[in-house]
């Protein structure tokens, strides 16, 4: 710089630069006066600075004297030491952060106002605090779950909820009401901790139109949360003697279930209490569990024969495709047990593919025979898209969400493709599949997924080539767990018996339960067989690729004439398959992209014709009129082919159609 020694700083050129600087700064003597501050400083400090310059730190700003800031600057001066804190001054109204450096004749301060950073650690800090109550009330949460799933009886399910319920909502007692709609009244079914005379009073069946906070939450589905003892007496005066001595602080939560409300649960605190919205979600959350619970303890009784009935009609009646032969098992559980959801189906999607499933719906009774007839009817609609078997399943999860909040089912879906032979899997929480071959038999090493109805993905896939010797067994855990015998061992008692398959399915079918199922078991129990059928699955043949021309339509008319003539096709089933193939492969050249590709293959008792292209344009059959030049295409398909569709791939479409071979 100009004007000093090599090695040395202009004073002008320092001052310039600390004027500019995105710190305050102030230079001080040693008695803390200030020399020199730049603009950003002056702005900090909230004073001019011709105020400040020539005056006593801590006498324009005396509330420092007994703060961090009076020590830290005594102390660098005494010890020639640099010295750093941050501190709230009030008359300022904000955070501090400062840095004192000892130079010659004093102290040089640097300063910057961090409030957005103090908002940012206080909000993070909250948020961990926040996150650690949610963790441990999740934590007592599923404590509570678990204790209201083993409880099937009214009496064992409201134990749980005032006992456990209420404790972990930090209420000392409480009770529960449970509407008779048709009355039009609520019966109070208990009142615990409350003082004998208000239980006497009060448990029993009243119009749903008193003025209680039972009955407004009952018949309202309104939460109320009422702070204090004095809110209560406010709104409710003529009941103020029933809410008891020590009640400090009230809620009432409507017990939801299926949107509708099925009662109600009344909580007494003895201190009052604010309640958050997390409070209050948590409070909903809990009383959407105990809905279930005694939803599903109030209806036990008269479900029993009413859910076998229906489980039963809705399980399907097969009509199991010609590629695959099936055998299937059903056992309700034992006498005096309610029916579970356990399901099971067999598809046939076209193009010689087949789709099946075997699912359980957790909990029991009509509830689970309906959501599970719900399920397997989405599946259905679902399957006849084609889907990978991972994506249906992810699609399953919505419809599980939306018909039956708060349920939880466990799926095995699986597709079966007899043009390579190979089952690809797919498993919500569901035990995995065995295949039994000549070599033995083991499960299939798939990673389960989640259940449905809990709004996750992640569910993975698993391909496996199977042979026409091979059986594939899917089941649900009924089949291979007991009060006596765990999972594992389950499984190892049926690999054992798919390891010796006798000829026919049926009677694999019948050993496997012999073996598995005692004669009381009070699980249900559901058993898929499939096996390959040779004749069903035909020569493999190879993809072709066409160029992109139309030209190449007389080639594929060509190759389809060798593919037939080489199984021995009749001329006329020719005529028909060349007809078929002419469309689609001149459909996939119109509207499609990239070059097409043609499989041809004979597979009793059809032939299926297989084109894939790169396009996103799904095939629509159209009407044409008489005076439409083309869009007759599909229609001619659909005429001549008995069956025809298309399913979606990684990069494109396939198109496909069946016709009979006879």
């Amino acid at each position: 710089m100009s004007g000093g020694s090599p090695g040395s700083l202009d004073p002008e050129a320092l001052e310039v630069a600390l004027r500019e600087l995105d710190e305050g700064f102030a230079s001080l003597d040693r008695d803390l006066r200030f020399r020199w501050v730049n603009d950003l400083a002056a702005r900090l400090l909230r004073r001019p600075a011709d105020v400040l310059v020539g005056r006593l730190l801590f006498e324009l700003f005396p509330e420092g004297r007994e703060t961090v800031a009076w020590s830290a600057l005594h102390e660098a001066l005494a010890t020639g030491q640099v010295r750093a804190f941050q501190l709230w001054y009030g008359p300022l109204e904000g955070w501090f952060r400062v840095r004192a450096v000892p130079v010659p004749g004093g102290l040089a301060l640097w300063l910057r106002n961090v409030d957005d950073e103090q908002a940012a650690a206080a909000a993070h800090e909250q948020l961990v605090e926040r996150q650690e109550r949610a963790d441990e009330r999740a934590d007592r949460l599923l404590q509570v779950t678990a204790a209201l799933s083993s409880a099937h009886t009214l009496p064992a399910v409201i134990d749980v909820v005032i006992d456990k319920g209420f404790s972990l909502l930090g209420g000392y007692g409480g009770g529960v009401g449970l509407v008779r709609e048709a009355r039009g009244e609520l019966e109070i079914v208990d009142l615990r901790h409350l003082g004998g005379d208000i239980r006497e009073r009060w448990v029993g069946v009243f119009p749903l139109d008193t003025d209680l906070p039972m009955m407004i939450s009952a018949r309202e589905g309104e939460p109320l949360f009422y702070e204090t003892i004095q809110a209560v007496r406010d709104r409710h005066p003529d009941h103020t003697r029933d809410f008891g001595a020590r009640t400090q602080a009230f809620v009432s939560l409507p017990l939801w279930l299926a949107q509708r409300t099925i009662g109600a649960l009344v909580v007494m605190f003895d201190e009052a209490r604010e309640f958050s919205e997390d409070d209050r979600n948590f409070m909903m959350t809990l009383a959407g569990l105990c809905a279930q619970a005694l939803e599903r303890a109030r209806l036990n009784a008269r479900e029993g024969e009413i859910a076998r009935t229906l489980q039963r009609s809705l399980l399907p009646v097969l009509d199991v495709p010609p590629q695959v032969e099936v055998a299937v098992r059903y056992l309700p559980g034992g006498a005096g047990s309610e029916v579970g959801g356990d399901w099971y189906d067999v598809l046939g999607l076209g193009a010689g593919r087949v789709a099946v499933a075997v699912g359980d719906v957790m909990g029991r009774g009509v509830a689970a025979a309906a959501l599970m007839g719900q399920v397997r009817a989405a599946m259905r609609a679902y399957a006849l898209l084609d889907l990978a078997p991972s994506l249906l399943l992810d699609r399953l999860d919505l419809v599980v969400r939306d018909v039956a909040e708060g349920a939880f089912v466990t799926c095995i879906y699986a597709l079966y493709d007899p043009a390579d032979r190979t089952l690809t899997f797919s498993s919500a929480g569901h035990p995995p599949p065995l295949v039994g071959s000549a070599a033995g038999a083991s499960a299939v090493q798939l990673e389960p997924g989640p259940p449905l109805g809990l709004g996750l993905g992640g569910r993975n896939e698993q391909v496996v080539v199977v042979e026409p010797t091979d059986v594939v067994a899917l089941y649900t855990d009924g089949l291979v767990e007991t009060r006596e015998r765990d999972v594992d061992e389950g499984v190892r008692v049926l690999a054992d018996v798919l390891a010796r398959p006798p000829a026919d399915l049926e009677s694999l079918g019948t050993r496997a339960v012999a073996a598995l199922v005692a004669p009381e078991h009070d699980d249900d129990v559901a058993l898929l067989l499939l096996r390959p059928l040779g004749d069903a699955i035909g020569v493999a043949a190879p993809w072709v690729t066409l160029p992109r021309d139309p030209a190449a339509v007389a080639d594929a008319r060509a190759l389809t004439w060798r593919t037939l003539a080489a199984r021995g096709a009749a001329p006329r089933l020719g005529e028909a398959v060349t007809l078929v193939v002419s469309e689609l492969v001149t459909n996939a050249i119109r509207h499609g992209r990239g070059d097409p590709r043609l499989r041809v293959r004979v597979a009793s008792p059809h032939v299926v014709i297989e084109v894939e292209d790169e396009g996103g344009h799904l095939p629509q059959r159209r009407f044409a009129t008489a005076d439409d030049e083309g869009g007759r295409g599909l229609e001619l398909v659909a005429l001549v082919a008995g069956r025809w569709g298309w399913r979606p791939t990684a990069s494109g479409k396939v198109v496909w159609a069946e016709l009979p071979t006879r």
